[in-house]
């Protein structure tokens, strides 16, 4: 019997509780994506409850946690002046000005929901391909080792997560 080959990204296992975030941010995109179109399975109302959730159980604190604790731990060892950097400090306020947008709207949401998710997705995508294997490069593994305490925990991807369709908001 074949072994079967793991796909996707290694990750050093300080970073695991960022990239469990990734996995829930991947799955927002996905529904925001989706928003308004004959593949979401949800209304726009249960679609916003879904991103409130992800947003109030661990976006933002994610996106702390990185600009607080990853970057800074970074730069004691490498330049932050880097286009890539640069392009995730950036994304992370556009992403913090439309999910306010989106959480706040009362109407014509759908291409703030369709512009959030393709920009999260692409986001999510380029620190995991990009981002922290610069970081997982650079730091000594006592340094990453140090971080992981430090970093916002949620329920791993494989216990279930936050995205059940009857946690938090009805199914239209």
């Amino acid at each position: 019997m074949t072994e079967k080959r793991r796909r996707g990204v290694r990750r050093h296992e300080a970073l695991f509780p960022l990239s469990h975030h990734h996995q829930n941010g991947l799955a927002t995109a996905l529904y925001l994506k989706r928003a308004g179109t004959e593949e979401s399975e949800f209304s726009l109302d249960a679609i916003k409850g879904k991103l409130k959730l992800y947003w109030e159980e661990g976006g933002q604190q994610h996106f702390r946690d990185e600009e607080e604790l990853l970057l800074p731990a970074f730069a004691k060892y490498d330049a932050l002046q880097q286009p890539e950097i640069s392009e995730m400090l950036i994304e992370h306020v556009q992403m913090r000005a439309l999910v306010n947008q989106v959480l706040e709207a009362t109407e014509n949401e759908v291409d703030d929901m369709h512009q959030l998710g393709d920009i999260l997705e692409k986001h999510i995508r380029k620190e995991e391909r990009v981002i922290f294997p610069m970081i997982e490069k650079a730091l000594p593994e006592e340094d990453l080792q140090a971080l992981y305490p430090h970093f916002h925990q949620i329920d791993t991807p494989e216990e279930g997560v936050f995205f059940d369709k009857d946690r938090g908001t009805s199914q239209a």
